[in-house]
């Protein structure tokens, strides 16, 4: 190995860590230390994805049967598709629901929409490997007359 090499490897090495030391020397000491919760990742993409508990037909009847159409978009004739994201929890539990793209001149819709599926039954989760993970999750809810 190329020993001038080694020599600027280890110099840097070195300033590394007294860098390192000053930082840690100028930082204020807690009496407590502090743990800092560990978040689990959320996957965009799955082996297995999330599903709803009795598919993709029993998740449209569940919109059929609990959506409330709002009365403001009722007598205003507003139609539209709201497009939202959330998180299948490993648990099958949904967690973060927000609206991506919302239905034109209707918030109640989109509040609707975000109530619905907030009340959800848990779903299947999405796996990788073999095991149950944290998954992003898209779908479209309509709103139509």
């Amino acid at each position: 190995m190329n020993s001038s090499l080694t020599k600027s490897g280890f110099i840097f090495l070195l300033s590394f860590g007294c860098f390192q030391s000053f930082g840690q020397v100028n930082e204020p000491k807690s009496e407590t230390p502090t743990i800092e919760p560990q978040q689990e990742p959320i996957y965009a993409f799955v082996e297995e994805p999330a599903e709803f508990p009795t598919g993709a037909t029993g998740f449209f009847s569940y919109v059929k049967e609990n959506l409330r159409y709002p009365e403001n978009a009722r007598k205003s004739k507003i139609e539209g598709k709201c497009f939202l994201q959330f998180v299948v929890q490993k648990d099958g539990s949904i967690s973060d629901v927000k609206v991506k793209k919302g239905v034109p001149d209707c918030p109640e819709c989109d509040a609707e929409a975000i109530r619905l599926l907030k009340s959800m039954p848990n779903w299947k989760p999405g796996v990788n490997n073999g095991e149950k993970v944290n998954s992003l999750f898209s779908i479209p809810v309509t709103f139509k007359l």
